[in-house]
């Protein structure tokens, strides 16, 4: 028996066998004789090695990649998600004692009528004792009723006057935004906030210089009566709005309407003062 050194692997083997028993069985060849030297198939060995794993890497690669895109885009989408549901809302945190308060309902503005007060008279006479409605219409509908002198005449809340006692008194209708005025003259006795003495007058048909004035604040004019030699006694019914003298010197005190009061030989005599 002699030895046979394998042109492959270099081992020697028995000539007995056909093939090299120590060469790599696993590798199937279809041929043995076209097997290559050692160094070759080390070298083929090698480039298959490289040429299977260049796909490895390139997969390792992709998921690396992938891995960093959901590290970054995804990571921050479902973080982001979380917190803003993770927040709380406005009524969740929001305390009692900070809760904004509520203003009280605002007050309703009561705007003023287009139309003003009006009164179907201006100007009327009553005898001591009689009654007479005056009616009034525009405004608001809701009317005040006052009278300037209540010793001459009164007058209702639904704006029926009654004579009281002689003079003129001023009768005002008013409905909170605007008002009217009306001269109510009483003929009877005179009633004055002043008292002196009377003289008597043989005859004649008297009369008074005034019947219906309008001053300013503070200015002065003179009033008398004619047809009589007696002298006059002059009297105001509301002194706050204008005064008068013994001799008849009426003086504006403060806005208003007022009236004033001759009395001479029985008779009364009156003029309405307006103070502006």
């Amino acid at each position: 028996m002699s030895l046979i050194k394998c042109p492959y692997c270099g081992t020697k083997y028995s000539d007995s066998y056909d093939e090299c028993p120590f060469c790599d069985e696993e590798e199937e060849q279809p041929l043995r004789a076209n097997r290559r030297p050692p160094q070759q198939r080390q070298q083929r060995r090698g480039g298959s090695g490289r040429e299977l794993l260049s796909p490895i890497l390139v997969i390792i690669l992709v998921l690396l990649l992938a891995l960093l895109g959901y590290l970054l885009f995804g990571g921050n989408d479902s973080s982001s998600a979380t917190t803003d549901s993770d927040e709380p809302t406005v009524e969740e945190t929001v305390e009692p004692d900070t809760m904004p308060e509520i203003d009280p309902e605002p007050e309703v503005e009561v705007e003023a009528p287009v139309t003003s007060v009006d009164l179907d008279l201006e100007d009327f006479t009553l005898n001591a004792g009689e009654t007479w409605s005056i009616v009034a219409s525009g405004g608001s509908g809701e009317y005040t009723w006052t009278s300037d002198d209540a010793t001459v005449a009164t007058v209702s809340n639904t704006g029926i006057v009654s004579a009281v006692g002689g003079g003129n008194t001023v009768i005002t209708a008013t409905d909170g935004f605007t008002s009217q005025e009306c001269i109510v003259r009483v003929k009877g006795t005179a009633v004055s906030s002043s008292t002196t003495s009377t003289t008597t007058s043989t005859s004649g048909n008297l009369s008074l210089s005034h019947s219906d004035v309008t001053v300013s604040v503070g200015e002065s004019f003179g009033m008398y009566v004619s047809g009589t030699s007696a002298s006059a006694t002059f009297a105001t019914a509301n002194s706050n709005v204008a005064s008068v003298s013994a001799s008849g010197t009426v003086t504006g005190v403060a806005s208003g309407s007022t009236t004033i009061t001759a009395t001479v030989d029985g008779q009364s005599l009156t003029c309405v003062v307006r103070v502006s």
